[in-house]
């Protein structure tokens, strides 16, 4: 995109789409690196280390994602609640 958010999506985890994200294993600084955003003060942030963290194949990535069920901003609450509730998608 215009802000460059692809391409770090790209770059950090090397995949952008569903398809793409499905087939990633990240290496544990990245994994890391994702579960801190998700305690980072940007609403954005958070939320993009869920859209993020939703795709990996990792049982990590899941009681992580469970620390922002409580978070202030309803975006965030709703994107991890997602995120627990379509292990499939």
């Amino acid at each position: 995109g215009p802000d460059g958010r692809l391409d770090a999506m790209r770059a950090l985890v090397a995949g952008v789409n569903a398809s793409e994200l499905r087939s990633v294993v990240v290496a544990d600084d990245v994994l890391e690196a994702l579960v801190d955003g998700l305690a980072d003060p940007s609403p954005p942030v958070r939320f993009w280390s869920i859209q993020v963290l939703d795709h990996l194949d990792d049982v990590r990535a899941v009681a992580a994602i469970a620390t922002c069920l409580d978070d202030p901003v309803p975006r965030v609450r709703r994107n991890a609640a997602h995120a627990l509730g379509c292990v499939g998608c």
